[in-house]
């Protein structure tokens, strides 16, 4: 649906050329929530913007539906930029309008009796009909999210582009509006482009994730892919910060720490991903190689119904077991030796 071919974005600041994009590629598929993640100043927000040529690449090609946005003419691309709905992390709200006045702004030139009934339907659709009448300052952050929501839907939009749009809320709300997304995924089958710097939200609802570092692209797929297998060093920080198997492993190695391992112990790392999760593998090399396994920390996920697993184990035993243990462990699942003893 939506493709970013070669998109650079250079901004000229006191004789300083700064490269916001660098050269980037993308494919967006119709229908996807997919998720644009990356450090303060990774160029994630100017890339966002640039989909809807609210900034303007230096160089490029944005194509929406084959249509190069990049070579329309200034009334054409107001025309199609209507179908592109926006939120952004501060809401954006009139704070001397109503809620009913804010979602209706976008409507302007429809008949009266249609605005309402179109209002109305997109304050039930996002749950706050009930504020059609207040006012933003009469509003939590959450309730003047959803009205933001609302708004960017008055023109029936096939893209919703969403810029940082749950981090100035608790976590509580976050979930809250990260699942209404989900749920105006579905329902209205809009593709949803999700500006972010927590992995735990692309986690959430994603389907694709594209990790930026300095302006370039540095991983990008589905994210089950991303989160079992992540090949950059930026993106491998992004999912260790998710749970905290790094911080047992470090524990582990503590020779003051809380656990004690023995000289002829090993520390394994197991990552597992679908169906391997089923699999009684700690029982089954337990028995058949005559080895203890202790497991210290374990961590289930589950993205786009596929469970992502984590264990960290010490495995005690005769050094051939051990050997032949984490031999037939390899097998089925990845396997990470943390250390001898």
């Amino acid at each position: 649906m939506i493709e970013l071919r070669n998109i650079t974005k250079t901004f000229n600041l006191e004789n300083k050329s700064i490269h916001a994009v660098n050269n980037l590629t993308l494919t967006i598929p119709e229908g996807s929530i997919f998720g644009v993640i990356g450090e303060s100043g990774a160029g994630k927000s100017t890339l966002v913007r640039c989909i809807n040529l609210l900034e303007r690449p230096s160089n490029g090609e944005v194509v929406h539906h084959d249509v190069d946005f990049m070579r329309l003419k200034p009334d054409e691309l107001l025309k199609v930029r209507k179908k592109i709905g926006m939120i952004f992390q501060q809401f954006n709200l009139f704070t001397s309008r109503t809620v009913y006045e804010n979602v209706a702004f976008p409507l302007k030139g429809m008949k009266t009796e249609d605005v309402r009934k179109k209002v109305v339907e997109l304050l039930t659709l996002v749950g706050i009909e009930e504020k059609i009448n207040a006012y933003p300052s009469q509003l939590s952050g959450g309730q003047k999210q959803r009205v933001a929501i609302a708004r960017a839907l008055a023109n029936d939009p096939d893209v919703l582009l969403c810029d940082e749009a749950t981090s100035a809320l608790d976590p509580q709300t976050t979930q809250q509006i990260l699942s209404l997304l989900n749920d105006l995924n579905r329902k209205l089958g809009i593709t949803i482009i999700l500006i972010t710097h927590e992995m735990a939200v692309i986690k959430a609802i994603c389907t694709h994730v594209a990790v930026m570092d300095g302006g370039n692209l540095v991983e990008t797929g589905k994210v089950v892919e991303v989160f079992s297998e992540p090949k950059h060093p930026t993106t491998k920080s992004f999912v260790k910060s998710t749970h905290q198997a790094e911080r047992f492993i470090e524990l582990l190695r503590n020779p003051q720490g809380t656990f004690k391992i023995s000289p002829e112990d090993d520390i394994l790392r197991i990552d597992f991903v679908g169906s391997q999760t089923a699999d009684p593998l700690i029982s089954h090399i337990s028995r058949r190689y005559q080895v203890d396994t202790n497991i210290v920390y374990a961590n289930i996920d589950i993205i786009q119904d596929v469970p992502l697993g984590t264990l960290v184990v010490i495995l005690s035993g005769s050094v051939e077991g051990r050997r032949s243990a984490i031999e037939a462990l390899r097998n089925s699942v990845k396997v990470e030796v943390i250390s001898h003893g």
